[in-house]
């Protein structure tokens, strides 16, 4: 990311899934938020180890932890949200796909609670702009890959010279492993290719920020491109790719997953 930039990001991996949650710092307030992290957090001995590194880094930048963010939203997070919330403060915030999530997981207005100490957890309408410090947090609606699928657009300043990230979660992979399957309870892969094709038409120099990198032999794990690279050389959705054939590609492949 541009030096100039009052943005800074921390990957946190898991080496066993594969999977990253990051940490979003407003270098001038010292506000930050966590996204994707808390479904890194279990009963396991090395889960546990890492969430406290996570709060041990939080304390350690003097930040102030503002939001939990989720690109998608499990039952099995909600303890883990629930245990992060308690020791670092800050609110939980998510997608909502529909009623039957929204009962599940609580609602804005106080609604049901997620989880001892976590409070109920916001759902961002599509669109919605927040603050994190002095930056701006835009939340994009990404169904597909699951039906509550957001993606968070980070920059800290108006205009086309801002410094942008795009956090997907499981919408895209790195280019040289395309996308992730469509989830059988709510995915759909019309949904995730006008998900994808909409992240995809942010500003170029746009930093896309995956939740998963499972790497080929040839080259070590990875975890950001830009909004050009992967228009340019994702094996299933660079331009020229229309949705027709990206669907049929999705459903053979699906297929085999699941």
């Amino acid at each position: 990311m541009p030096s100039r930039s009052r943005m800074q990001i921390e990957p946190w991996w898991t080496e066993s899934t594969g999977a990253i949650g990051y940490l979003v710092l407003d270098r001038v307030t010292r506000t930050c938020a966590l996204i994707d992290c808390a479904r890194e957090v279990s009963t396991t001995p090395a889960a546990q180890e890492l969430a406290a590194r996570i709060v041990a880094r939080v304390r350690q930048l003097g930040a102030e932890l503002a939001w939990l963010l989720q690109t998608r939203m499990r039952a099995d997070q909600l303890a883990a949200a629930a245990e992060l919330l308690r020791q670092l403060g800050g609110r939980l915030g998510a997608g909502a796909a529909d009623a039957t999530a929204v009962q599940t997981w609580g609602d804005a207005d106080g609604g049901t609670a997620v989880g001892a100490g976590c409070g109920a957890c916001h759902h961002y309408a599509d669109g919605e702009v927040f603050g994190l410090g002095g930056l701006e947090v835009r939340v994009l609606h990404t169904p597909g890959h699951a039906s509550d699928g957001v993606t968070y657009v980070v920059s800290d300043g108006p205009g086309g010279g801002a410094d942008m990230a795009a956090f997907v979660g499981d919408l895209l992979c790195m280019p040289d492993r395309g996308t992730a399957c469509c989830d059988p309870a709510g995915g759909d892969p019309r949904r995730l290719f006008r998900s994808i094709n909409r992240v995809l038409s942010l500003p170029p120099a746009t930093r896309i920020y995956v939740s998963h990198d499972c790497p080929p032999a040839t080259r070590d794990f990875e975890f950001v491109s830009t909004v050009a690279e992967q228009r340019r050389s994702n094996i299933h959705v660079r331009d020229g790719i229309g949705e027709a054939a990206f669907v049929t590609l999705r459903c053979r492949l699906d297929t085999r997953v699941h």
